[in-house]
């Protein structure tokens, strides 16, 4: 296992990474944006389509309807 520590220590977005080389950074930001293109262009990774289940689930729970609040 890693430790939080050792992973901060390669973001340049923290202050443990504040000294990475430009190569690292580079790397750095390809691979985040690569990264957000790819959670982006799955439904439940979006912010907005979880909200939308949990208030599907909430208005079920309202409604009494447990079967449907907690599909399996």
């Amino acid at each position: 296992m890693v430790p939080r520590q050792q992973v901060a220590s390669y973001d340049p977005t923290k202050a443990t990474g504040a000294k990475l080389s430009q190569k690292l950074r580079a790397i750095f930001e390809a691979t985040r944006a690569q990264f957000l293109a790819d959670v982006g262009s799955i439904p439940i990774a979006q912010q907005a389509y979880r909200l939308r289940v949990l208030q599907r689930i909430e208005r079920a729970e309202q409604r009494g309807n447990a079967a449907l609040a907690w599909p399996n």
